[in-house]
């Protein structure tokens, strides 16, 4: 049983028993987690992270 890489497609504008997922729209809804994931943690790094300045 192959892996069905259409199933990540998560941006669906239908109802799910009318639509048909793509291998685009999976690759688009994988590219954007990736990048919220990669923000979120940026943004978590650089609030964890001290810095001492001189006043």
């Amino acid at each position: 049983m192959p892996f069905d890489f259409r199933r990540f497609d998560i941006y669906r504008k239908v109802p799910k028993d009318l639509t048909q997922p793509t291998y685009t729209g999976a690759i688009i809804s994988i590219c954007c987690c990736l990048f919220i994931l990669f923000l979120f943690l940026s943004e978590l790094t650089g609030f964890i992270t001290t810095e001492v300045g001189w006043a």
